[in-house]
């Protein structure tokens, strides 16, 4: 997809707020009280497809774009500002319509992605991005005194058009002599969908996740070893 500098724009989180499609079209996204409405404009300027979803009820802090790789749907990632995302999907090509969505569920991370054969649409986020530590033995300077696991993510993977949704949660084990709590700078990175079969990302802190399709109900991976050398 080629994308123009000048008609597109990027959010605080590196995707686009507004883009533009291979046929020349510019997407982009109208905000009120009552409405978040999907404006498609022709490369002369006329409005040729909208379409409108009630403002959110937990609040709107921003939102990301991100079409398939066919143009046949496109994201609309939402983010409340108060710890909570999710997204928006619609039918892109032949017309603007739209299907499905997560509701915005608690946590922090990046946008969607969708696999290549237009199939799945994954999302992932941190629900403990500072990776708390709860119910375990502190020494004197607040750091585990024993190896520990933290809950840190969630996982969540679409079939498109109509089709199962599975949720995975990703959980970190840490060694002895971890902080109680880090940064706040945690998130899964860098979501791909390579197959039906595996979804994988990479961890702020260098890791790379494969996990398989259908997603399990949980996996353990290894988190940092100092939360300190991450920090961003």
């Amino acid at each position: 997809m080629a994308l123009s500098t000048t008609a597109s724009a990027r959010g605080p989180f590196g995707g686009w707020t507004q883009l533009l499609t291979r046929e020349g079209e510019t997407i982009r996204v109208e905000v009120d009280r009552t409405r978040l409405a999907v404006i498609v404009e022709a490369p002369n300027g006329d409005t040729v497809a909208h379409a409108s979803i009630p403002y959110p009820s937990a609040g709107y802090g921003g939102h990301e774009l991100q079409l398939s790789a066919q143009e046949r749907y496109l994201a609309m990632f939402l983010y409340s500002g108060q710890s909570e995302v999710g997204y928006e999907l619609f039918d892109f090509r032949p017309s603007l319509r739209h299907i499905r969505r997560l509701p915005y569920v608690f946590g922090m991370g990046l946008g969607p992605a969708f696999s290549s054969d237009e199939r799945l649409l994954g999302l992932a986020w941190a629900t403990n991005s500072s990776l708390y530590i709860e119910n375990h033995d502190l020494d004197d300077d607040g750091l585990t005194t024993s190896e520990c696991v933290v809950e840190w993510a969630q996982l969540h993977l679409q079939e498109l058009p109509e089709g199962r949704t599975d949720t995975c949660a990703v959980q970190i084990r840490v060694p002895p002599g971890f902080p109680f709590e880090g940064d706040d700078s945690f998130y899964p990175e860098h979501l791909e969908i390579l197959s039906p079969h595996e979804v994988r990302f990479q961890t702020a802190w260098g890791g790379l996740v494969r996990v398989p399709s259908p997603l399990p109900e949980s996996v353990l991976i290894a988190g940092p070893s100092v939360a300190s050398s991450v920090a961003k």
